[in-house]
């Protein structure tokens, strides 16, 4: 199970993760549009194919360490077939694995994002219901 973070900020948000299926990506990216916001950017914050699968479907930049893009970026696609043949879980959707575009260091945006966003953020899990999802507890 993959818990997706979406930051919400007063004019967009910032999506954090996304799940390996598209069924459960697609949730994720409802629950966001239902929000009224545009998802400004993904962020990825490792190469488990659980964080980046569906990443391609949010329609949004991509950013992640530069190992991590890297990573995702040559092998991304072998990465999610083993993952999805040991699941039992469909096919890549069209259009292959998402490319990571943009490359960011540790620490490089934590300036940017206001302390008030930590507040809004929403955590949602792709195993339940977008609908039911509560605010983040600080898990």
């Amino acid at each position: 199970m993959t818990t997706s973070h979406l930051i919400e900020l007063p004019t967009q948000l910032i999506l954090a993760d996304t799940p390996l299926r598209p069924d459960s990506t697609n949730e994720v990216l409802t629950y966001a549009k239902d929000l009224g916001k545009p998802t400004s950017r993904v962020y990825i914050s490792h190469g488990h194919p659980d964080h980046f699968a569906g990443a391609g479907l949010a329609g949004a930049p991509l950013y992640a360490l530069p190992s991590v893009a890297a990573a995702i970026n040559n092998g991304g696609g072998a990465i999610i077939r083993g993952a999805l043949a040991l699941t039992g879980h469909g096919r890549i959707e069209p259009g292959g694995p998402p490319r990571i575009g943009h490359h960011v260091a540790a620490g490089e945006e934590g300036s940017t994002v206001p302390a008030s966003a930590s507040s809004a953020s929403r955590k949602l899990s792709a195993a339940s219901s977008c609908r039911s999802a509560s605010p983040a507890t600080g898990s």
